[in-house]
């Protein structure tokens, strides 16, 4: 889609839906794991709850507070990875990240949604918190030595 023709405003319907009714949005301290998602600049602030079953996503939730692009991110986060094996879920951070920082859409309406937010400097980190937090413990030692 030509950049001329898409949508400029960074609060799609999606995205205000998953604001007020985000998905997983769920406190769990007996999680497996819990990982913090902060932005310093804006005060964006999440826990990620995950849980693990072998090479599989068992279950993710998030609870916290932030803008409704960072809740909406992360509500989205929570519902596209549950029953993703560790492998797919890092070709489909490596596409969102790729769709925000490069505008290489991908396969998937709700993703595609935050493409917008690379026209918004201050809004990156917002649209990439959880899934980077995400992304970050599932690539790192700390998670390999849990499996």
């Amino acid at each position: 889609m030509c950049h001329k023709n898409r949508n400029m405003n960074l609060y799609h319907p999606i995205i205000l839906q998953h604001q007020r009714q985000p998905i997983g949005f769920e406190k769990r301290v007996d999680a497996q794991h819990i990982e913090n998602a902060y932005n310093p600049v804006c005060g964006d602030k999440y826990k990620l709850y995950l849980d693990f079953k072998d090479d599989t996503i068992h279950k993710i939730t998030f609870h916290g507070y932030g803008c409704a692009v960072s809740k909406a991110a992360a509500s989205i986060l929570s519902a596209k990875m549950i029953g993703k094996t560790i492998h797919e879920a890092l070709e489909i951070c490596q596409s969102y990240f790729n769709m925000i920082q490069n505008g290489v859409l991908t396969d998937d309406e709700n993703l595609n949604i935050f493409e917008v937010a690379r026209h918004f400097s201050g809004r990156l980190t917002c649209a990439t918190l959880a899934w980077d937090t995400f992304y970050q413990f599932i690539i790192s030692d700390n998670f390999a030595s849990t499996k």
